[in-house]
C-alpha cells in the first residue's frame, strides 16, 4: 500500500497517509456503483466493492507515474477519485 502526501498550489498539506486512507466522496461510490452493479442505492457489500476497486486503480495509475506530479500530468481516473480534495495540485508518492 502506497503513502501519499497531496498538496495545495501553496504547497500546503491537504492529505498524508496510505491510499487506503482516503475519503472518496459518497456521490462517487454511487456513481460507480450504479455503472459497476446497477445499484442506485448501494448496500455495504457494493461500498465497500467500489472503495477497493476505485483504490486499486488509483494505485496502479499512480505506479506509472513519477513520484511527484501535478494535476496535470495524472490520468482522467485519478482526477475522478482525487478531484474532490479542494485545491489539490500535487500528488507525492512515498
Amino acid at each position: 500500500m502506497i503513502e501519499l502526501i497531496l498538496k495545495d498550489q501553496h504547497n500546503h498539506i491537504i492529505f498524508e497517509g496510505k491510499i487506503n486512507k482516503l475519503s472518496i466522496p459518497k456521490s462517487l461510490i454511487k456513481e460507480k456503483s450504479m455503472a459497476w452493479f446497477q445499484d442506485p442505492d448501494p448496500c455495504f457489500i457494493h461500498q465497500s466493492a467500489v472503495r477497493k476497486r476505485l483504490l486499486i486503480a488509483l494505485e496502479d495509475a499512480l505506479m506509472h507515474v513519477d513520484q511527484s506530479v501535478t494535476i496535470h500530468q495524472v490520468s482522467h481516473d485519478v482526477l475522478t477519485t482525487l478531484g474532490f480534495y479542494e485545491n489539490l495540485y500535487t500528488i507525492h508518492m512515498g
